[in-house]
């Protein structure tokens, strides 16, 4: 089941992008130390995953997609749409990506 839009991340031993949900559940259960995988972010965001793939609702996959980019963010991994390669200019703003709006003009 495809992700709303794909998940970028900056760490290695890690996929650099994410696109499923199947994906996001096997970098929890299969790339994570266990001792982060055990953290109750990562626990909370695999839970969420696995009832999108059985209730395939909108309203279940935000809250996965939002679960996994916040653990993703607080390892750091998670890569900013400033650094992913796509330049929009309402994010740049909201992330104060100010050298590359600064750029793009």
């Amino acid at each position: 089941m495809n992700l709303p839009a794909d998940v970028r991340v900056r760490a290695s031993g890690l996929p650099s992008v994410i696109r499923t949900v199947e994906e996001a559940i096997k970098l929890i259960d299969a790339n994570l130390p266990p001792d982060l995988a055990r953290l109750p972010r990562w626990t909370f965001a695999r839970a969420l995953l696995a009832e999108v793939m059985q209730t395939r609702k909108s309203r279940d996959m935000k809250a996965a997609v939002r679960q996994l980019r916040q653990a993703l963010q607080n390892e750091k991994w998670l890569t900013s749409g400033c650094e992913a390669g796509r330049f929009d200019p309402a994010v740049a703003l909201r992330q104060n990506c100010s050298s590359i709006l600064a750029s793009s003009f």
